[in-house]
């Protein structure tokens, strides 16, 4: 929780290429986590020791799309397409 929390500011004061490279490894990391803990380790324990239970297995996998969206933007994210968002050429 405190990787997203952090990535708020970090994306304000980070310089362009640091801002990407730090979204794409939370980005990878929450991913990894989230599905190793709503879908790998379920399986490993068994489904009838530890069952599943269906909320968290939709906010699993919103959040796991919407932190591969971030991956997939920070990829293709350009710096000349960073300054003109944020004003720099002003």
């Amino acid at each position: 929780m405190e990787i997203p929390i952090a990535m708020i500011l970090a994306c304000r004061m980070l310089p362009f290429r640091a801002n990407r490279l730090a979204n794409i490894i939370s980005g990878g990391v929450i991913t990894l986590v989230n599905g190793f803990l709503t879908f790998v380790l379920p399986l490993i324990n068994g489904y009838f020791r530890d069952p599943v239970y269906p909320a968290y297995v939709w906010f699993a996998t919103i959040e796991t799309a919407c932190t591969s969206v971030i991956i997939w933007k920070a990829w293709t994210w350009s710096e000349a397409k960073s300054s003109i968002q944020f004003g720099a050429g002003r």
